[in-house]
Formats: structure tokens, sequence, C-alpha cells
């Protein structure tokens, strides 16, 4: 079963800011307000969750974001929007 787009944030989130299962994260934490957060841990979250969901997230949007949620729904977002790349010619068996 896939961990939805919360999920898979909180996970990245307790990675890339060294939290343990503890600390708790719910749908409206203040990003800035989560343990060893910084502006250069937050900025790898997000390129983490770019590379885990093969998105390309604008940087108004990210500086929007606020709190959990904020992220989740601007993950959310460009997973409905973007297009994965098509296959370079020759490689679709065309």
């Amino acid at each position: 079963m896939n961990d939805s787009p919360f999920d898979t944030v909180c996970t990245i989130l307790r990675t890339t800011l060294d939290m343990t299962d503890q600390d708790p994260i719910e749908p409206g934490t203040v990003l800035e307000t989560l343990p060893n957060a910084d502006s250069l841990r937050l900025l790898r979250t997000i390129s983490a969750l770019e590379r885990k969901y093969d998105i390309e997230l604008d940087d108004a949007d990210i500086f929007k974001a606020r709190t959990v949620a904020d992220l989740t729904d601007i993950i959310t977002k460009a997973m409905t929007t973007q297009v994965a790349p098509s296959a370079p010619r020759g490689l679709t068996g065309k």
C-alpha cells in the first residue's frame, strides 16, 4: 500500500530534520517550528520530495508554504498537473 502524500512529507521531514518518531507532526504544524528546522534543511526536504515524486515545485509556491498541510497541498497539486516526460524517440519501440 502506498503512503499518502502527507505521510511521505512527514517521513521526509523526519529524515531531513533528524527528528524522532516521537516528535509530533500535524497538518497544521508550522514548518519553521519543527525541531532542527532551518532554511537549508527545509530546502533539502523540498529537493527530496521533488526526487521522490519526479516533480518540480514552483519557488513561489514553496515560499508561501507555512504549514505541513500547505506543503502537502503543493506536492499533491504538482503531482496532478505535471506530466512525466515522454521517452526519447526510439526507446518506445515506435
